[in-house]
């Protein structure tokens, strides 16, 4: 529509995830300093404007432009919504706080893909950036009603290198930047799997929406065991449930197959990212959720913009069947290495070190 190179396209798509990786480091500890509420509100009324801005944009120039500066406004809501609702999470609540309110956010996620594509085809391409703007804005009035300013504050707060190099950190950084390779090899190269399977493209959309729905509903329900259990065994089990999931893809032949694999994986990622959230919310009562936030989010948009463009190297040397089998295996490494923390510490203890 807009006459964009392969090139382009890529830089398009990359530039949001590159501004946003940026960025959220630093706008989350200073909302450690100053509160959450007006990174939120600003970052909001930013994602309206830039959303408005896609309207109007007539070349790739401008497009990419305002993809970095829509990153940037990213940077201001997510995480630091994500460290707002860390602030309130309970001791001993971690995992039932955040995989509600994760859950919540999986769900407009799935939902948003399928909602813009109905509208596109109903009605043209620009109708799904004035929903989005007009969503932002919705969002943005009824943060300044009714959002208060909820902030737990620090006596100091550490410097951002501390909280890279915090022993804590180490398994929320690690796994952040490791499980981008599954999520990428479903949502970039399982359309290219079963494509080969002779799928249509509504089915396999209809098969992204459904793991994505499977990924809330078990971030829901896994919350509460990742309090109650030893987290580490609890992510060691999400991450494998990833690498059979991912294995099985090689496998699987038909929609039915794909079916029941690609609600596994949402399965696995649910569990995963609902226990890695809890610790992480540990963590970030001595270093600054802000903080906490920006860092793990920023190993994952380094992995996101990593993961694509080696298992695509992958895909051209071996085949499209060994990019889920490579995906597999760094899941079931994953895995395997949190089972030597298992029972070292279990979160009563953890807890306790408060």
């Amino acid at each position: 529509m807009i006459g964009a190179t392969g090139f382009w396209i890529g830089a398009i798509f990359s530039v949001f995830a590159l501004s946003r990786t940026i960025f959220m480091p630093f706008v989350g500890r200073l909302s450690d300093a100053g509160g959450r509420r007006k990174f939120i509100l600003l970052g909001l009324a930013g994602y309206a404007f830039f959303s408005a801005l896609y309207v109007p944009a007539d070349n790739v120039l401008i497009l990419t432009i305002v993809r970095f500066f829509h990153g940037m406004a990213a940077a201001m809501v997510y995480p630091i919504a994500n460290a707002y609702v860390a602030d309130m999470a309970r001791v001993g609540e971690e995992g039932k706080t955040m995989g509600g309110f994760q859950s919540a956010a999986f769900l407009g996620m799935s939902f948003g893909p399928l909602l813009s594509g109905i509208m596109v085809d109903l009605l043209y391409v620009q109708s799904a950036f004035i929903a989005l703007a007009g969503l932002s804005l919705t969002a943005l009035i009824i943060c300044i009603a009714y959002l208060p300013e909820y902030h737990v504050p620090m006596r100091e707060i550490p410097p951002l290198r501390s909280v890279f190099f915090s022993r804590g950190m180490r398994v929320p950084i690690i796994f952040f930047f490791t499980y981008t390779a599954g999520y990428t090899a479903f949502m970039v190269f399982f359309p290219v799997l079963a494509h080969a399977d002779q799928m249509t493209v509504s089915g396999i959309g209809a098969l992204i929406f459904i793991s994505s729905i499977s990924t809330a509903v078990f971030q829901r329900l896994s919350g509460r065991y990742a309090d109650l259990f030893d987290r580490h065994l609890v992510l060691s089990t999400g991450a494998g449930v990833m690498a059979v999931s991912l294995l099985l893809f090689t496998m699987s032949e038909g929609f039915l197959s794909f079916l029941l694999t690609s609600v596994l994986l949402g399965a696995g990622i649910g569990i995963s990212l609902t226990t890695v959230s809890a610790m992480a919310v540990i963590e970030g009562r001595n270093l600054g959720q802000g903080s906490v936030e920006g860092v793990i989010n920023t190993a994952q948009g380094i992995g996101i913009v990593i993961s694509p463009l080696v298992l695509g190297l992958v895909m051209d040397f071996t085949g499209i069947s060994m990019v889920f089998l490579t995906a597999a295996g760094v899941s079931g490494l994953m895995a395997l290495a949190m089972m030597r923390f298992v029972y070292r510490e279990t979160p009563a203890q953890a807890r306790n070190a408060e």
